[in-house]
């Protein structure tokens, strides 16, 4: 393996918006801590899919432009999250109608139907019913509703890992990057079946898929750091690859009346996740 100081090998962003420029931005500085390796493509990991060019550079201006539109940001005032809630589901009605009103801005409508026809179709040899259950149709028994969250990371920014809140959220949640590739760790909690952690770069344009296995037995997180390291398999090289400022969709079914937790501090820890390089 073979090590390469440039960009080659990372798709293009949509660096030209202005919610990827916040002003008064530190140049990004050499990260200090051991930078792991990432994939380009995910091993396997039961429930778990990744696809790169999931979204045309096209398609991920639009939504970016969409969101700017919103206003939800104000990087000068240290606001870059933003949180979207969908309409409770009706609970008797045996399947979700993603087509109908459902409290979300039109975009993010829009976006849904979007991603639910191209893995239906264009993905459909991969991505079965049960999959799409999952994801689009989950039991009308809880009752739910949809939650986006958007947040921006600079460089230097990353999330501690973490499992989703299971008593929070139901099985199924998506993760679209825009603007800058990522890396994102991920890491079994039970050491078997020889399973072993690793890193997936997530390129502009992907969707993460975590479902069943993937989504209860592994920690997912995304290092604190100004750069990457990226194994491009078709050349066997590992490429350093600075990052910018990436805006990131999650996209998960939130539960209206949660289970109790074994563990109160559960909704605390995950409401202070974000990390930055020291």
């Amino acid at each position: 393996m073979q090590t390469a100081n440039d960009d080659d090998g990372q798709t293009e962003s949509d660096s030209s918006s202005p919610l990827f420029t916040p002003e008064g931005s530190p140049s990004p500085s050499p990260a200090k801590e051991h930078v792991k390796v990432a994939l380009q493509e995910a091993p396997f990991v039961e429930g778990l899919f990744h696809f790169n060019q999931f979204l045309s550079s096209e398609e991920c201006q639009e939504i970016v432009e969409n969101v700017i539109d919103c206003h939800y940001f104000n990087t000068d005032q240290g606001r870059d999250q933003a949180v979207l809630f969908g309409m409770r589901n009706n609970s008797n009605s045996k399947e979700h109608d993603e087509s109908q009103p459902n409290g979300l801005p039109h975009w993010a409508q829009m976006l849904l139907r979007m991603i639910e026809e191209r893995l239906r179709v264009t993905y459909k040899d991969t991505i079965n019913k049960d999959i799409l259950d999952i994801l689009y149709n989950p039991s009308p028994e809880t009752e739910y509703t949809r939650q986006m969250i958007l947040n921006i990371y600079t460089p230097g920014q990353g999330i501690a890992d973490h499992i989703d809140i299971p008593h929070r959220f139901l099985d199924g949640i998506m993760i679209l990057s825009f603007g800058s590739g990522i890396s994102m760790d991920f890491a079994p909690t039970k050491n078997k079946d020889g399973e072993q952690a690793f890193s997936l770069y997530l390129q502009p344009g992907s969707i993460c898929i975590l479902t069943g296995k993937s989504r209860w037995e592994w920690t997912h997180g995304i290092p604190a750091q100004t750069y990457d390291l990226v194994h491009n398999k078709q050349t066997d090289q590992v490429h350093r690859i600075e990052r910018s400022a990436r805006f990131s969709i999650t996209i998960r079914w939130l539960k209206i009346q949660p289970e109790s937790s074994t563990n109160t501090n559960d909704d605390i820890a995950q409401s202070n996740l974000r990390s930055h390089q020291t």
